[in-house]
């Protein structure tokens, strides 16, 4: 470090196995101290072995009762978001902290266990405080898959009986070519109950962080002239999840990927939680459809996007899905 005008000062002092180091740059304040000649302005903590302090990571599933650690992939930010470490959690059944090594003038921010393929996401806070290292958990549930029934008004199910993949592989539903309802007309109405759960014990389909949503649910209703804003409504009924109406710019990248026209938010899935039922509802105002409509189940949490930035979200700059492998949805057979 250079000093402007001034000699930088130094100081190292090996104090009971930490480096106490400090520096005074002659041209700015001076403080003096009882006994001093002059008191080092400011001061680090320092590991002594590497020159750098510790964040000691665990990553358990808080579902799965063998307590069973994910291999997430670790992010650290000093308080202002800047990216000043990194590290891996250590995957299996044993408590095994991983490390995660940061700069020792850095003391404070937060650490990101990134979404992934298979894993959820996650984040916490860390602090140095005035030592050298600090603990944290993080609970990340592995990614699952939605297994999802449409039903029709009578509460016929009408989608297919395939087996769903609930090792992060997404799914995909679409009516039964068996469908007999009466196509939708200009002006004409639908709806459909669809009732979905995850697949997997102790896997999640979302991310569970507080303060933000799990999944995003978009329609594209493939063809806009037949459908006004607003058309096409859904509604929780039950089984809870915090279902919430949102703009579908809130999520750009999702909306540029997958021509969303309607957009809610509601919180993940887990294996241990009730079947959800939701009632998804149209009036073809603007005209005849002439195509089927996708509702879209999108895996939302922490990644890395392609401008190095951690986002929280369902698709990166390159429209490119960061959850599971294929997001869970739904053809709606109208026509």
């Amino acid at each position: 470090m250079q000093g402007i005008g001034a000699a930088v000062i130094v100081v190292l002092l090996l104090v009971g196995g930490m480096w106490l180091y400090g520096e005074y740059d002659g041209g700015g304040a001076y403080e003096e101290g009882p006994g001093d000649e002059g008191a080092i302005l400011t001061q680090d903590i320092c590991d002594s072995h590497d020159n750098l302090n510790d964040i000691r990571v665990t990553c358990p599933n808080p579902i799965n009762v063998s307590l069973h650690y994910e291999g997430s992939t670790l992010t650290v930010q000093a308080e202002d978001g800047e990216a000043v470490g990194s590290g891996t959690c250590t995957a299996g059944t044993t408590f095994t902290p991983a490390t995660a090594g940061v700069p020792c003038d850095i003391r404070d921010g937060k650490i990101f266990a990134l979404m992934s393929t298979i894993d959820t996401s996650q984040v916490g806070d860390w602090s140095m405080g005035t030592g050298t290292s600090d603990t944290v958990t993080l609970n990340v549930v592995p990614a699952g898959s939605l297994k999802i029934v449409a039903l029709d008004s009578t509460f016929t199910n009408m989608t297919d009986t395939s087996t769903v993949d609930g090792g992060g592989a997404g799914c995909t539903e679409t009516e039964a070519d068996t469908h007999t309802g009466t196509d939708v007309g200009a002006g004409g109405s639908f709806q459909r109950y669809v009732d979905f759960r995850q697949t997997t014990a102790y896997h999640m389909y979302g991310s569970r962080v507080a303060g933000m949503p799990g999944i995003l649910i978009g329609v594209d209703n493939q063809n806009a002239s037949s459908w006004n804003k607003g058309d096409i409504k859904l509604s929780a009924i039950s089984g809870g999840g915090n279902l919430v109406s949102v703009d579908c710019a809130l999520y750009p990248n999702a909306l540029a990927a997958l021509d969303l026209d309607e957009c809610w938010t509601m919180d993940s899935v887990a294996s241990n939680d009730a079947i959800h039922r939701m009632l998804l509802a149209g009036i073809a105002n603007g005209g005849n459809p002439f195509s089927d409509i996708e509702v879209h189940f999108i895996d939302l949490g922490y990644y890395q996007d392609t401008d190095g930035d951690i986002v929280y979200g369902g698709y990166n700059n390159a429209r490119t899905s960061q959850g599971v492998a294929t997001d869970c949805s739904l053809t709606v057979n109208l026509i």
